[in-house]
């Protein structure tokens, strides 16, 4: 179980920026969500390699408020299986992330 030190900001769910609802743009998330996404990624990438394994990625999304059951894991894995194996790097969470927040 990965604790927080009492430094460490509680997390919260990260909403869709408003300026980015309208269905003819392409969804982004904006400079705040993406730093606040780049800080959960740093606190759950524990041996600081750059890249977070699956139960970590489940953990940091569950932080985030995203409960994401082993079914959605999976096809999470699935989806971005470029060759990454049990390994995600930052640019892959933010893919991850992006997609659920601005659904």
């Amino acid at each position: 179980m990965i604790s927080m030190s009492s430094k460490t900001k509680p997390l919260r769910r990260l909403r869709a920026s408003s300026a980015h609802n309208k269905p003819s743009q392409t969804q982004q998330l904006n400079e705040n969500q993406k730093k606040e996404l780049k800080e959960a990624f740093e606190l759950f990438d524990t041996d600081n390699s750059g890249t977070i394994d699956m139960k970590e990625l489940r953990a940091a999304m569950k932080a985030l408020g995203y409960d994401a059951q082993k079914e959605e894991l999976k096809k999470i894995r699935f989806e971005l299986d470029k060759d990454i194996g049990d390994e995600i790097n930052f640019e892959e969470f933010l893919e991850i992330m992006t997609g659920r927040i601005c659904k």
